[in-house]
């Protein structure tokens, strides 16, 4: 079962107007982001929509049991202990 909470994106910034303000309005989760920075004539943001993003991982939550027992090949799956 997938039930994750993305509502923390939401409240990251949009645009900045340079990169170092956008990695210092980011604070400890520039490190993780940096790699997608992308300047337009706008200033500085990332190379994905934020919404879409957003939207595209919700429709990872759900009971996907179902899904990976129909899988007719060999399979692994793995889970760590703290995983959710």
């Amino acid at each position: 079962m997938v039930d994750c909470d993305w509502s923390f994106t939401t409240s990251l910034p949009r645009r900045a107007p340079t990169r170092d303000a956008l990695a210092s309005a980011l604070g400890v989760a520039a490190p993780y982001l940096e790699c997608s920075f992308r300047q337009s004539e706008d200033g500085w943001g990332f190379s994905f929509d934020i919404d879409d993003t957003v939207a595209s991982q919700k429709t990872l939550n759900g009971d996907h049991w179902t899904d990976c027992v129909a899988v007719s090949c060999p399979t692994l799956l793995i889970r760590g202990t703290r995983s959710d």
